[in-house]
């Protein structure tokens, strides 16, 4: 009697391990086929985000292309439309008109701007300041360095020629 309630109780749990191991393996696959299908589906609405956001900003260009466009070709171009057109579009902050060279119509910004003298040297000044800072900075000579930019020195006429050769020398000291 013992021995057929061993073994039925052996089939038993056998049965058991079996079935359970079986549960097991089809619940861990259930779980990582889960996670593959949830990450492609993340993928897709990404993908499907990012078509979206690309054609919006597609169609906003080439809508506001068409509508510069049709402006211009309207025959309205000039300093007064421009003007009207920036302030109904928020898109256009600082209006401007160039002409073929690059050069500004408008605003015309000349009458503001203040250009400095370029200061005029001697040229033994800039040939021996040339090669100051060449034995400076490509030879690392600081003593011939020196040597030319104390020759540039004595050759000062204005201030601003000293004030120059004075800062290489201090440099290179």
């Amino acid at each position: 009697m013992f021995r057929s309630v061993s073994r039925l109780t052996l089939v038993f749990t056998l049965a058991l391990i079996i079935s359970g191991s079986i549960l097991t393996y089809f619940s861990i696959n259930n779980i990582s086929n889960l996670k593959e299908l949830t990450e492609k589906k993340i993928l897709e609405e990404e993908n499907e985000l990012s078509k979206r956001v690309r054609d919006t900003i597609q169609n906003k260009i080439e809508d506001l292309t068409a509508e510069f466009a049709g402006n211009i070709l309207a025959g309205k171009p000039g300093r007064d439309h421009l003007i009207e057109f920036a302030a109904i579009h928020a898109y256009c902050s600082s209006p401007f008109i160039t002409d073929q060279n690059g050069e500004f119509i408008y605003p015309n910004f000349v009458s503001t701007l203040r250009y400095r003298s370029v200061p005029d040297f001697s040229a033994i000044y800039i040939n021996n300041f040339t090669r100051g800072e060449k034995a400076e900075f490509s030879d690392k000579d600081l003593k011939t360095a020196k040597k030319y930019y104390l020759i540039c020195l004595k050759q000062s006429v204005k201030t601003l020629d000293s004030v120059k050769s004075l800062n290489a020398l201090g440099r290179s000291s």
